[in-house]
């Protein structure tokens, strides 16, 4: 596979990005459903496994540029120059061979490692997406409002837009509230 960091971010695009996509789609699009997340989930892991074992078998071939010598000093013997001619030109004319031997397909595992993980999360969002519109999605004002994305909640969410105060109300009650209160109270009354 080549070097370490190569292969941490093929591994990484691979498997941790589709969980990122469904991370996002549940987030960023609030109708979303469980049967789209996973069925965005297992494209996106199908898809990025499929990838990354054709890019193992195809690695991408790159031709090296042409060497020439004609316009060297004769300062390599008769035999330097025939070794390095003999040593050049068969590399060359098997890249050139490989390259028209490899299949269609093959162009499609030349994708850089660093442009898998977008990848599987665009196709995790967009698969999601549309399994969960097919299936039904879900109703918005059914749904906790402080567990989608303030920008989200602002934009696009209509059906929550009256129940602000409520959420208000959520983020500032809880025992963690109610101690801090207590102790600025206690303050408040000795000073």
């Amino acid at each position: 596979m080549g070097p370490i960091l190569p292969l941490t971010l093929t591994i990484a695009g691979a498997f941790m990005s589709p969980i990122f996509g469904v991370f996002c789609l549940g987030i960023f699009f609030p109708w979303s459903n469980a049967k789209g997340a996973l069925a965005g989930l297992i494209c996106a892991l199908a898809t990025g496994i499929w990838l990354v074992i054709g890019s193992q078998m195809y690695p991408p071939v790159s031709e090296d540029p042409p060497l020439f010598t004609d316009q060297c000093d004769d300062i390599l013997s008769m035999n330097g120059t025939t070794m390095m001619t003999s040593l050049v030109e068969p590399t060359t004319s098997a890249t050139i061979q490989a390259v028209g031997d490899l299949p269609m397909i093959a162009q499609i595992y030349s994708l850089s490692y660093a442009y898998l993980a977008p990848l599987n999360t665009c196709i995790t969002i967009f698969v999601g997406m549309i399994v969960s519109l097919l299936t039904g999605p879900t109703d918005t004002a059914t749904l906790d409002p402080t567990l989608v994305s303030p920008l989200i909640r602002t934009v696009c969410c209509c059906k929550t837009r009256g129940r602000d105060d409520e959420i208000k109300m959520k983020e500032t009650s809880g025992p963690i509230y109610e101690l801090v209160e207590t102790k600025l109270k206690g303050k408040r009354t000795e000073v």
